[in-house]
């Protein structure tokens, strides 16, 4: 069964007190195999055994160094401290893999253009079962709804793979990084205001949301914080394909792409029901319609 544990911490000692709760991991070697009911190992190859699960993950080369969620979290704690941020951590445990989200509480962000202010963030991403490499992303908190915004293919992402010189350097890499994401402001900003200028019929954004997202239940979320409803009617001329129309807005009313992109992180950030998992999946494809003109968007696949 899945070992599923959420923290907030708002402390060093709580940061590391909570990572201690978390899964446990180690390398084993050498591997057995049974092939056709002969016992062969390999010492070419290693493997990733959760402990706290026990259950083995994945296998890995020679060259990869295994960095537990503890080791990892811990170092971030400890770069915190050094750094001396006021903060608030909340981590997301699913065993092989966590999901933390930590907030600056200090460090914001005022969106002129939209009369507004952002927390600036990070997420971080760390697992056994080789799922994600370590990853650290940006991330912003709009306080008027307390929207979570995750960009993912800013420049300032860090992700990559687990080495040794990794397990050496982590908390002097994690005080460099911090600091990058935190004085990046002046991209964020031009890119949230960006997303403001250009629009389309809101009719559009239904299509938009069904070939962006590609699954129903999701798209039909989306579309009722914008005010929009998605009906589906059989198809007399192809069983295969229901007419879909869309009702709600006036006619001629049109949305911005950042009204669209509020629209999914509203959806992501307040549906309990979603897994830390695919919340994360369906930020990066808000993210890939932050960042393409609506024009565009029409035509995403």
């Amino acid at each position: 069964m899945l070992n599923t544990q959420i923290f907030k911490c708002t402390s060093v000692e709580e940061i590391k007190l909570n990572t201690d709760l978390l899964d446990k991991a180690v390398v084993v070697s050498p591997l057995r195999f049974d092939v056709l009911g002969v016992n062969k190992e390999t010492t070419q190859w290693r493997g990733i055994f959760n402990i706290t699960q026990d259950r083995f993950t994945k296998p890995i080369s020679e060259m990869y160094h295994l960095v537990t969620h503890k080791e990892f979290l811990d170092s971030f704690a400890d770069a915190l401290q050094n750094l001396n941020l006021k903060f608030e951590m909340h981590i997301n445990s699913m065993g092989n893999t966590i999901i933390t989200d930590i907030l600056f509480l200090d460090k914001k962000i005022e969106m002129v253009k939209l009369n507004e202010e952002f927390i600036v963030g990070i997420r971080l991403i760390n697992s056994y079962d080789r799922s994600y490499a370590i990853t650290i992303s940006p991330r912003l908190l709009r306080l008027v709804c307390t929207n979570g915004m995750v960009l993912v293919k800013d420049e300032t992402i860090f992700s990559i793979k687990h080495s040794s010189k990794l397990a050496k350097q982590i908390e002097t890499l994690v005080e460099t990084k911090i600091s990058e994401i935190i004085n990046k402001t002046e991209y964020l900003q031009k890119l949230v205001e960006e997303s403001i200028g250009d629009s389309i019929e809101w009719k559009y954004a239904g299509k938009i949301l069904e070939k962006l997202l590609k699954q129903d239940k999701h798209t039909d979320g989306i579309l009722k914080n914008l005010g929009i409803t998605r009906i589906e009617t059989k198809n007399p001329l192809d069983k295969k394909k229901p007419v879909i129309t869309y009702i709600g807005l006036e006619e001629g009313v049109k949305l911005t792409r950042w009204q669209i992109y509020n629209a999914i992180t509203a959806y992501l950030t307040h549906n309990e029901q979603l897994s830390p998992y695919v919340e994360t999946v369906m930020q990066s494809k808000a993210e890939k319609l932050l960042l393409t003109p609506l024009q565009q968007a029409i035509k995403i696949e």
